[in-house]
């Protein structure tokens, strides 16, 4: 019964995933021609709830934000934040993944004819564990926890319950079984930050 948003769905494709585990799945973006894409592809699918413009009021269990973050313009973070906010339910959780501590220089590139600089990715800030933690506090969140990742199919995949290895005892690995426990995780390369917050009631 879980009801989960994912904000900034673009194509869909992190609510496709969700959708194959049986939750019950809606997405936002801000585009309207990626809402009625959204709702061609998924507009069947059982568990999907539709999809959310920026005025809709609905809130949600979860709230999912992956890879968004960074590239929201700074004339919108804050009124991107508040909206964030308004869609997660009072007690509900909001999950936020990011690059850690990502160098934007060493992305930037120049295109020569129109000698415009930009980031490769259109990157346009950087957080650490602690400046998202205190970032999502000024919306109404409190850090659950904060996981320092590589997000590598090699480290999760084989202990997916769906496309794993059914072999594999996921209470043997210590990375799922801190992820599992809200315990702060490092693993791999650390380059993906991913914060869980809880809306205060």
């Amino acid at each position: 019964g879980t009801r989960v948003l994912d904000f900034g769905a673009g194509v869909g494709d992190l609510a496709a995933l969700l959708l194959d585990r049986e939750l019950h799945v809606a997405g936002h973006d801000p585009s309207p021609a990626a809402r009625a894409s959204l709702t061609r592809r998924f507009g069947t699918r059982p568990g999907f709830l539709g999809t959310l413009g920026p005025d809709d009021r609905q809130q949600f269990d979860v709230v999912l934000m992956a890879e968004v973050i960074e590239h929201v313009l700074d004339n919108d973070l804050e009124t991107t934040l508040a909206r964030v906010a308004r869609f997660t339910a009072a007690g509900g959780l909001v999950v936020v993944t990011t690059p850690n501590n990502e160098d934007l220089e060493l992305g930037m590139c120049v295109d020569p004819l129109a000698n415009v600089v930009f980031h490769r990715w259109q990157h346009v800030r950087s957080f650490t564990r602690d400046t998202l933690a205190a970032r999502m506090a000024q919306v109404g969140f409190e850090e659950v926890v904060t996981h320092e990742l590589e997000l590598s199919e090699q480290l999760y995949v084989p202990f997916d319950r769906i496309w794993g290895k059914h072999e594999m005892d996921p209470s043997a690995a210590s990375h799922i079984v801190s992820l599992r426990g809200d315990v702060a995780t490092a693993n791999g390369g650390r380059q993906n930050l991913v914060y869980v917050g809880r809306r205060r009631v």
